[in-house]
């Protein structure tokens, strides 16, 4: 999807709700989300050791499907790089800059 394409697109929701992100803890090994139990499963957990972020990162990224607007791609680098080189924001185009801080919103907890 284009930025010009995703900027189009309804307003991108967050990844994890504002409970979800309260079960999240970080510490400098590992990151870990826990679920509360449902019916008779036990409670459960997703831990992720922090050196291999970066790389579930992009494992992450690469198995969004191309048609959806959280997908980084070239053409969103491309944009931001043209923004940032051209020193002269009347020359960026703003709803697809907004799309774009929208999808990397989208992965980051909520803030007050």
């Amino acid at each position: 999807m284009s930025p010009d394409e995703a900027a189009m697109a309804e307003k991108i929701q967050p990844v994890l709700s504002r409970d979800e992100w309260a079960r999240v803890t970080k510490d400098d090994v590992r990151v870990t989300l826990e679920f509360p139990a449902e019916d008779d499963l036990p409670d459960e957990r997703i831990m992720l050791a922090t050196e291999w972020a970066p790389d579930l990162i992009a494992l992450a990224n690469h198995g969004l499907s191309d048609d959806d607007p959280r997908k980084i791609t070239r053409d969103w680098i491309d944009l931001l790089s043209r923004a940032a080189k051209s020193g002269n924001p009347a020359g960026a185009d703003f709803r697809a800059l907004q799309a774009l801080a929208e999808a990397l919103a989208s992965y980051l907890p909520p803030h007050d």
